[in-house]
């Protein structure tokens, strides 16, 4: 629909305001149902765990409804406003320019479907949208990981992982220390000159070679839980010392 068509009633919803938000809580209201709002204006304030963020309208009309009231806290994808006006974007937080103007912003996703794709190393630019306003959901990022590395847990593990996830939702968590003797990796460090950030990442990378399960990611897919392997990250990258390859 182009910017002269007759004004008709547009959703505005709660914007992803940075990575791994869920949700954002309305901590006070600058317009009322009714007022008249111009482009860009102040619509609210919204509070989130990271930052208070004063958020613009997209449109200019007139409020037809508030998605919830002052302390209201909403799912990031929630209709935060409705406004009977004319579909004009402008940049806003969260959500990029409009198409017409930007074709290279980063693809639309709920911040559980980033976090998903993070952990499957999928490139969400890469991924064919099937979500309504082209948002790429949960499954479209499953479809972009599927491959024939994926395993099929066996009955331990799946029992293990419900006993786990059970246990965590009900039981606080509970942190231990342990100390080490690193005298011996100190001495090795010297010999190699190298940081013990670089001699850490070294070691890590040796153990997930040869426990690649723990260089996994529990998925919850259509057709029951898979294992999916992550061997781009453990494919043990000699590090450059004085000395030669650590």
């Amino acid at each position: 629909m182009s910017d002269t068509d007759g004004p008709q009633l547009l959703e505005f919803r709660v914007p992803d305001l940075g990575e791994g938000l869920e949700e954002a809580t309305i901590t006070g209201w600058s317009v009322a149902i009714g007022d008249e709002v111009a482009l860009n204006q102040t619509l609210c304030t919204l509070e989130t765990n990271k930052a208070e963020v004063e958020i613009p309208s997209p449109y200019a009309g007139r409020v037809a409804e508030l998605g919830g009231q002052e302390g209201d806290t909403l799912a990031v994808g929630a209709v935060l406003v409705r406004i009977a006006g004319a579909a004009q974007k402008s940049v806003l937080v969260g959500y990029g320019t409009d198409d017409r103007m930007d074709t290279s912003r980063r693809a639309r996703a709920k911040p559980p479907v980033r976090k998903l794709a993070r952990e499957l190393q999928v490139d969400l630019t890469e991924v064919a949208p099937s979500g309504p306003d082209r948002i790429v959901t949960r499954d479209d990022v499953l479809a972009a990981a599927a491959t024939p590395d994926m395993q099929v847990p066996s009955g331990v593990q799946a029992e293990m992982a419900r006993r786990m996830t059970l246990s965590r939702s009900r039981i606080p968590d509970a942190h231990a220390g342990v100390q080490v003797d690193c005298r011996a990796l100190v001495r090795l460090r010297d010999r190699l000159q190298v940081t013990p950030f670089v001699l850490t990442l070294r070691l890590l990378t040796l153990v997930l070679q040869r426990h690649p399960l723990l260089n996994a990611t529990w998925v919850d897919t259509t057709d029951g839980p898979r294992i999916h392997p992550h061997a781009a990250v453990h494919l043990g990258i000699g590090v450059a010392t004085p000395r030669g390859l650590l």
